[in-house]
Order: C-alpha cells, then sequence, then structure tokens
C-alpha cells in the first residue's frame, strides 16, 4: 500500500516538474515581445546577445521575450523584408537590429542606449505582440529565456532519474564486486569510487556538450530542425512505451524480458574494461580511465533520457552559457547516485545489497521512466 501511495505521489510530481513550462506561460502578462536580428560573424552582435540582451532578460524576466534570428538564414530574412513591407518603410538591414512593436533600434550603441526605453513604453501601455509582418505568422523560434520555462527543476530531475537508470546501476554493482574482490575497503573504496564516477562525469558532460554543439549546427537549417524534433519526440514516445512495457513484464517476475537495458555483448565489454584496467597500474589513476571508458560504452542506454534534454536546451537556444550550466547541473545529478552508493559501501553496505535494492524497485523505476520519457515528448513538441 506504501509502495502504492509512493508511486502515484512520484508520478505527480514528476508531470508537475514537466509541466513547468505551461504555468509558466499562464502567468506572462503586459509582455514585450521583440525581435533580434544578428549575425554569426558579427562581433558587436554576439557580445550583444551574451551579455547585454541575457542582462534585460534577467532584469525584465517574464514579461520580455526575445527572438534570436541568425539573418545569414533564408527565412529569417524573409521574415526581416516582410516586416519591412507590413511597416511601410525602408529598414536597414545591417546587424545588430532590434524591431519591438513599430520601433527600430539599428547597431549596438543606439540598442544599447534607447532599448529599456522602448520596453518601458510598450510596457505602459500593455505590452505589444510581436512585429506585423512575421513570415507565414510562424511564431518565437528561440526565446531566450525559454530555459527559464523549462523549469530548473525539469533539468534536475530528468538528471536524477538519469542518475538511477538500471543501465548505470548494474554496472555499478560488478564494479562494486570487482573492488571487494581485489580487497578495496573504507577510504580506498571511496577514493576509487569518487575517481570512478568524476571519470563518468567527465565523459558524459564531454557527450552532452558535442551533442549540444551538433544539434545546435543542424538545428540552423529549419527543414533539419524539424526533422530532428519531431524524430526525437517519436523516440522518446516509443521509449516510454517501452518503459512502460518493461514495468509490466518486472511486475510478472519476467525481468529476462525487458526491452530497455544493456546487452549482453555491452555488458562483456564493460566488464572487461573494469577487470583490464583495475589489474594493472595505479587502482586510483585506473578508476577514473574505467569511469570514461564505461561511461562511453553505457551512452547507447543511459542516452535515451539525455539527448532529449540536449535537443530541449538546443530549442530553448538564447544564451549558450546558460544551456552550458544546465549541462553540468544535469550531470551533476546524474552522478549523485553514484556518490550516494559508493558513500554506503565505504560503510559497509555489500554488492549484494545493492543487487537485491535494485532488483525489488526495478518496476517502480521503470512506471517512473515511462512518465518522464512522456513528459520530454511533449516537451520537445511544445518548445519546437
Amino acid at each position: 500500500m506504501a509502495q502504492a501511495r509512493l508511486s502515484t505521489i512520484g508520478i505527480i510530481l514528476v508531470f508537475l516538474l514537466l509541466l513547468s513550462p505551461v504555468a509558466y506561460g499562464a502567468l506572462k502578462q503586459n509582455t514585450v515581445r521583440m525581435l533580434y536580428f544578428y549575425s554569426a560573424t558579427c562581433d558587436e552582435c554576439q557580445d550583444l546577445k551574451e551579455s547585454f540582451l541575457p542582462a534585460i532578460q534577467r532584469k525584465y524576466g517574464p514579461r520580455v521575450e526575445m527572438a534570436l534570428l541568425e539573418i545569414s538564414q533564408l527565412e529569417n530574412y524573409r521574415t526581416l523584408l516582410a516586416i519591412e513591407k507590413q511597416s511601410g518603410r525602408v529598414l536597414d538591414k545591417t546587424p545588430p537590429l532590434v524591431i519591438v512593436g513599430k520601433d527600430v533600434l539599428a547597431g549596438g550603441q543606439e540598442i544599447a542606449e534607447n532599448l529599456e526605453a522602448v520596453i518601458r513604453k510598450y510596457q505602459a501601455v500593455g505590452g505589444c505582440d510581436w512585429p506585423e509582418g512575421m513570415a507565414g505568422g510562424r511564431s518565437l523560434p528561440e526565446p531566450t529565456e525559454q530555459l527559464q520555462q523549462i523549469g530548473l527543476f525539469t533539468v534536475l530531475g530528468a538528471g536524477l532519474m538519469d542518475g538511477v537508470n538500471p543501465c548505470a546501476f548494474t554496472t555499478l554493482i560488478f564494479l562494486l564486486s570487482y573492488l571487494a574482490y581485489v580487497g578495496r575497503r573504507g577510504k580506498e573504496l571511496l577514493l576509487a569510487g569518487s575517481l570512478f564516477t568524476f571519470g563518468v562525469f567527465v565523459a558524459y558532460f564531454l557527450i552532452g556538450l558535442g551533442l549540444l554543439e551538433f544539434v545546435t549546427r543542424l538545428g540552423r537549417f529549419r527543414w533539419v530542425s524539424l526533422l530532428l524534433k519531431w524524430a526525437t519526440a517519436g523516440l522518446t514516445a516509443w521509449l516510454a512505451g517501452l518503459s512502460f512495457y518493461d514495468f509490466i513484464q518486472v511486475k510478472k517476475g519476467r525481468v529476462d524480458a525487458i526491452k530497455l537495458g544493456l546487452s549482453d555483448g555491452v555488458k562483456r565489454k564493460i566488464h572487461g574494461v573494469i577487470r583490464e584496467h583495475l589489474r594493472r597500474g595505479t587502482m586510483f589513476g585506473s578508476a577514473f580511465i574505467v569511469g570514461f571508458l564505461v561511461a562511453a560504452l553505457e551512452f547507447p542506454c543511459t542516452g535515451q533520457v539525455y539527448f532529449p534534454i540536449i535537443l530541449v536546451l538546443r530549442q530553448a537556444g538564447g544564451v549558450k552559457a546558460r544551456a552550458l550550466c544546465y549541462l553540468i547541473l544535469y550531470n551533476l545529478m546524474f552522478i549523485l547516485p553514484l556518490l550516494v552508493v559508493f558513500i554506503l559501501a565505504c560503510r559497509g553496505v555489500s554488492s549484494e545489497r545493492f543487487a537485491k535494492f535494485t532488483k525489488e524497485n526495478l518496476a517502480l523505476v521503470k512506471l517512473f521512466m515511462g512518465v518522464l520519457f512522456l513528459g520530454l515528448a511533449a516537451l520537445v513538441l511544445v518548445l519546437g
């Protein structure tokens, strides 16, 4: 009965975290919406995009929304031409350029000196919508504060759920067993575990960084961005279905029938890496390397949560430094369960007890993963 209550509470919490963008959007009032046209090769444009505009966004919060449009993309340039035609005047189309309502600010100095005054002017009359002439009436492509709409707790919660992924714990139990076999106890075990965990963090963060850059570059092409969005949403929904299938199989006692997990071949490779590297050289130097290699081998399984989060961060766009911050926080939450397990192992908890705990809670984890995947699929579509 208690476990059923825990399941219900957990599902509700996950949905609340993942639906926070909807609640956030509903609270917006008197919003001033603006377009920022920039060039990726313009230093002045990048300075405004990375420093000045984020400061404006932090100051005004949800009362200001910005669409960042790279002017070399054909669709964005057509949008500028459509706005020019609708306004009935010739616009200076040299970036950087900000369009707010009927006001146009051109050049870094003019934007820096006058943007806040323009924002306050429109706030005084209840805000303003996107400028007339948006090509095809399309909506905001990259608001700088969509990362706030995602919600910090959504990213943290997804990272933590990824960290308790059975794929990661299967490997961890074998690692603990091997360290106990070679006689590592107490502080030695904790130090080896910490280095192993740091290796996992570095590998996972670098993978995430590479993926973020990759999808960002692909996202510059509109049709590729749409294809990536729908493919990711479809894949994530499919993974949700498999997670619910696994939940049913585990409840029936058919653990061998689950679909999402490490294959026997990958498990053998991981076990081989652990035995080979921890047997030779210094134990502590090898622990970092093993963590790095194991994270890379596990990624096809653990990355099932990671990739949708990466795409969400890319779709949120805006300030790259903020996306990197979220990426770091996600990975810190991912390794948190590893650290907890090593601390408990250092205090005498055996790998057998961890294996038993994992088996007893596998169904609950699969259920939560299914709910998480559904929420991520919805989030990918909402932010697209």
